[in-house]
C-alpha cells in the first residue's frame, strides 16, 4: 500500500499552447508548474465533491 503522505507522479500530455499558458500562469503565481496543477486540480475536485476538504489545514481569516 502506498504511503498516504507521499505524492505520486502522474504524467500528462498537453498541447504546446496549453503548456505555454500553464508556464506563464505558474510564474505569475510564483509556483512551479507541478504545484499549480496540484492546486487547480485539488480545488476542482473539492468543489465537485470528489475530495473532502483537508481538516488539518488552517483556514484563512476572512477580511
Amino acid at each position: 500500500m502506498p504511503d498516504p503522505t507521499k505524492s505520486l507522479p502522474v504524467s500528462v500530455r498537453l498541447p504546446p499552447q496549453v503548456k505555454d499558458a500553464l508556464m506563464h500562469a505558474a510564474a505569475d503565481d510564483q509556483r512551479s508548474i507541478s504545484n499549480l496543477i496540484e492546486k487547480v486540480l485539488t480545488d476542482w475536485l473539492r468543489s465537485a465533491g470528489y475530495l473532502q476538504a483537508d481538516k488539518a489545514a488552517p483556514k484563512k481569516p476572512k477580511r
